[in-house]
């Protein structure tokens, strides 16, 4: 895919810091070693249960005001490609793979909670969800999201409440 100015990349599912599944697992690692953890974060959607991954699809949050997919919002390195490149090969959407895609990535507007939104890559589902199960929490990972808390070579670190905090 096409580079741009994109600075953000927002995740949901296997590529999330807290998430313990091995599927994803390399890139997860890649993504804590190139990538700054922002904090957690939602978008308007819904999510689905995949099988081994979720499948979120975006919705007008006009019409859908509770349904929000949640997740973290990540910011990119100054030079992104190589991690996007090894991030659309893993969700199946590089020029590599097959089509049709089972998601593509786009732009969305993410909000933070702490009310700021920022425009983020993310990766939405490009099938059907009609015989696949909601998940109507929005939520991938049973735990609330308070950012990475593994054994890491990170920018975060969390203070004495378990929030995360931005290190250096």
């Amino acid at each position: 895919m096409t580079q741009s100015k994109i600075r953000h990349i927002f995740v949901y599912g296997t590529l999330m810091a807290r998430a313990d599944d091995p599927v994803g697992g390399d890139e997860r690692k890649m993504m804590r070693l190139m990538a700054r953890y922002v904090g957690p974060a939602a978008i308007p959607g819904l999510m689905y249960d995949a099988g081994t991954c979720p499948a979120a699809v975006s919705v007008d949050g006009r019409i859908f005001r509770d349904a929000k997919v949640q997740g973290e919002l990540w910011q990119l390195p100054a030079n992104a490609s190589v991690l996007m490149d090894a991030l659309d090969r893993y969700e199946g959407c590089s020029r590599e793979s097959v089509k049709p895609y089972r998601y593509i990535r786009t732009q969305r507007c993410i909000r933070l909670v702490d009310g700021r939104r920022v425009t983020a890559w993310i990766y939405v589902w490009n099938m059907p969800t009609d015989r696949m199960p909601k998940i109507d929490s929005g939520r991938w990972l049973s735990k609330p999201d308070k950012g990475p808390t593994i054994n890491q070579r990170s920018a975060v670190k969390e203070d004495a409440s378990g929030a995360a905090q931005p290190g250096h």
